[in-house]
């Protein structure tokens, strides 16, 4: 006889923004490439980008949160279907939605940490999107979607028919963005 638990009751949502290396001691061993990651976009990028790559390598953070490999962010930024965001001089290609929307880093910008998303649906048409956050708050952000991801496989009740989180819990990870970056909740590009 196969059993199935009674859905949990809707709750809260609980989210936590966890430093950086909080976060970095969750993800498992880094598998280093041969490649030098400092090689990449001629030593331009954040540091702390170079440290992600080693640390990291090809990884889903969460589902719209899968940070390249060095390869692959040669392959992405090489073969860019975003003529406009001038990949490789202005911006980096360094992590895809799941959906392949991608994450830029912005080369040119004086903290070289500032990251923009690009809308894939809007094909050559498409621009970077600023937002108001640095490789680092992106980190915290792909962690704050990898706790509601977690969640909802524990709770689907969190989900309404759709699948979407269902309202006020929207609201608690809109609160969340803001908490992390102020200004990113009513900038943040995807559908929560």
């Amino acid at each position: 006889m196969i059993t199935v638990a009674a859905p949990q009751p809707m709750g809260t949502l609980p989210l936590r923004i966890r430093t950086v290396d909080e976060i970095l001691r969750r993800i498992p061993p880094p598998r280093r490439e041969a490649s030098a990651a400092q090689s990449l976009v001629g030593g331009r990028a954040d540091a702390f980008y170079y440290r992600l790559l080693e640390r990291l390598g090809h990884h889903d953070l969460s589902a719209d949160f899968v940070f390249l490999r060095a390869s692959q962010a040669i392959e992405a930024n090489a073969k860019s279907a975003f003529p406009r965001c001038e990949l490789g001089v202005r911006y980096w290609l360094f992590a895809k939605t799941g959906t392949g929307d991608g994450w830029l880093l912005r080369l040119d910008a004086p903290s070289q940490s500032e990251v923009a998303f690009v809308d894939h649906d809007e094909e050559s048409r498409a621009r970077p999107r600023p937002l108001p956050l640095d490789l680092r708050g992106w980190l915290q952000l792909a962690d704050l979607f990898r706790q509601v991801e977690e969640q909802t496989e524990r709770n689907p009740a969190l989900l309404d028919r759709d699948y979407r989180l269902r309202r006020p819990h929207r609201a608690a990870v809109k609160a969340a963005i803001e908490r992390l970056a102020p200004g990113l909740g009513t900038k943040y590009p995807l559908a929560l």
